[in-house]
């Protein structure tokens, strides 16, 4: 499963909870796949660790090279709600602007980005949301 969405989501958090659902469960972090990074052509890499448009998940599908099946859901809340989840992320390095412009980059082209789960419940509650969708 691959949650995706705007900084400040709560990709972690629900990705945690899931992860702790399984046995063995894993929750990679977006931020820690950048240190794989040895080298980076920014001309070939678009910023960020989600998938912003269409492009950015065709390209991702392209290159996965496993049987396992790939479920994608969309993590959303309100700009203002994600602007202040982002500034309490205070283990992270801060991405002022780029949060906003994240968000518009993904609302304009939410209908192309995986099921869309609102993200305003208790966390609990959102992980059994797509525990359920998953599994259908």
């Amino acid at each position: 499963m691959i949650l995706n969405g705007p900084a400040g989501v709560g990709k972690t958090t629900i990705g945690r909870l899931l992860a702790a659902r399984s046995a063995n469960g894993v929750c990679i972090h977006g931020d820690a796949l950048s240190d794989f990074i040895v080298t980076r052509d920014d001309l070939a890499v678009e910023l960020g660790c989600c998938f912003e448009a269409a492009r950015h998940v065709r390209r991702f599908l392209d290159a996965y090279d496993a049987e396992a099946p790939v479920s994608m859901f969309t993590l959303w809340a309100p700009l203002g709600t994600v602007v202040e989840r982002a500034g309490r992320r205070v283990d992270r390095r801060p991405l002022g602007d780029r949060v906003e412009a994240c968000y518009r980059s993904m609302e304009s082209n939410l209908a192309e980005l995986g099921e869309v789960v609102d993200n305003l419940a208790a966390p609990e509650d959102v992980a059994a949301r797509l525990d359920a969708l998953s599994a259908t």
